[in-house]
């Protein structure tokens, strides 16, 4: 018979490993947490990840059922991991809190609630008078979540209730909304300074005299050639008629 605390971290783990196959996590999780529905649950991930199953006539013991998790978490430490960046871890977050320790029920129940676990009957007590069912509970179903993330990588189960309220707050805050950042107003360049790129300069034409063609200037003063050329040629008229009447008078004249 195992002792209470790793038949804790071995449900713990199953859990975890389930989350990280995408497989269904039961709904009753304390009815789940016997010897026989955890070698049920732990052949769902053995067969997910192709790995050699017990005999089908092997009777569960706690002795194997532990190798066997073993076995599983090493590979499951194995694979690529996406690091969380800054402070978003459950040990910082446990430091804003003044008394982890003494977190309400109401607070995980609604914590395992927004992670999307909605299987289980909260209004069922949990404690049974024993403090460990009721966090084994919250454990199997953080280290669940905790396998589905791509951004968390659990290395030590969650055992106590402060190490229980950090990862639950933790993965909360990862599914949640995004929180959006406020746009702000581009800064216009400097007098002077390089334009901000996206916006688009027309630069104005010139204002240039149109050039007009030699040919069209004459054209427009053809007619006043044309005036001067009437006038010229009646000068010359009246002068040749002034001429011939003065050489008609003195012919006129010699003859009488």
């Amino acid at each position: 018979m195992a002792n209470d605390k790793a038949h804790f971290k071995c449900a713990s783990s199953v859990a975890l490993l389930e989350g990280r196959a995408a497989l269904e996590l039961p709904g009753d999780i304390i009815s789940a947490s016997t010897l026989g529905a955890l070698d049920i649950r732990l052949r769902r991930v053995e067969a997910f990840y192709d790995v050699a199953l017990p005999p089908a006539c092997q009777a569960p013991a706690w002795d194997t059922l532990a190798y066997r998790v073993f076995r599983l978490i090493k590979a499951y430490r194995t694979f690529p991991s996406i690091p969380s960046g800054g402070m978003f871890t459950p040990k910082h977050f446990l430091e804003l809190v003044p008394d982890p320790s003494n977190v309400s029920s109401e607070t995980l129940q609604t914590l395992c609630s927004d992670l999307g676990y909605r299987s289980y009957n909260w209004t069922k007590p949990l404690a049974l008078a024993n403090l460990s069912y009721e966090l084994s509970v919250y454990s199997q179903i953080c280290c669940y979540y905790a396998g589905k993330s791509k951004q968390l990588r659990v290395v030590t189960i969650p055992t106590t209730r402060a190490e229980i309220y950090g990862l639950l707050a933790v993965l909360s805050v990862e599914n949640g909304p995004a929180i959006k950042q406020p746009m702000s107003l581009p800064i216009p360049p400097p007098f002077g300074g390089k334009v901000p790129p996206g916006v688009t300069v027309v630069k104005a034409m010139p204002c240039r005299k149109k050039k007009t063609p030699k040919c069209s200037i004459l054209s427009k003063f053809s007619w006043m050639k044309k005036l001067a050329f009437w006038r010229k040629r009646r000068s010359d008229d009246d002068s040749s008629i002034y001429s011939s009447s003065s050489s008609g008078s003195s012919s006129s004249s010699t003859i009488s």
